[in-house]
């Protein structure tokens, strides 16, 4: 039961102001979804949970039939590992 990155709703990206932002957004959505394909599949799936579909760690935790301590751990570990690739990637950085 995974959530599929490539296909989140139109929703969960920020409305671009031109053409030059719309460059920017689609360079970094690329840089996020590139970090996130390195990622364990359990990091995966609480992260798309939580910051996409907008559950609790409660909710994920029912949703997954995990302990919500699990979860919790999930979710922090998979946030420090996306910073700390997209820090990397970040230019002189």
């Amino acid at each position: 039961h995974s959530v599929a990155w490539a296909s989140l709703p139109p929703g969960a990206e920020p409305a671009a102001d031109g053409p030059e932002q719309a460059a920017a957004l689609a360079m970094e959505r690329a840089r996020v979804r590139a970090a996130v394909a390195c990622l364990p599949d359990e990091q995966k799936e609480v992260l798309a949970l939580a910051y996409f579909q907008g559950l609790s760690h409660s909710q994920i935790a029912g949703a997954l039939d995990l302990p919500l301590g699990t979860v919790k751990t999930r979710i922090r570990l998979g946030m420090q590992k996306l910073r700390d690739l997209l820090c990397d990637e970040e230019p002189g950085g």
